[in-house]
């Protein structure tokens, strides 16, 4: 597996297993390049798996903020500073 910088943030990737968009083989390739530290096939799902899965895209995305202590996930939240 690549090796990814020292101060690289976290990486989930998740994939729809149903993808026709971007086929399933592609998520290995792109996995192998970006090193994720945790892999998601998400059955069910095709190319949007946000609309597609949505309630196991959000508990995974939370589960996966709550294991690496981010608790400011979005770039538009900046807990009251200006």
């Amino acid at each position: 597996p690549r090796q990814k910088p020292v101060r690289f943030p976290p990486v989930l990737l998740g994939w729809g297993a149903q993808n026709r968009t971007l086929e399933v083989k592609w998520a290995k390739i792109i996995s192998e390049w970006l090193a994720p530290d945790h892999f998601l096939l998400i059955e069910n799902a095709g190319h949007m798996p946000m609309y597609e899965q949505p309630k196991l895209v959000n508990e995974t995305l939370e589960i996966f903020f709550q294991a690496h202590g981010i608790t400011n996930f979005s770039p538009f939240i900046n807990n009251g500073e200006q």
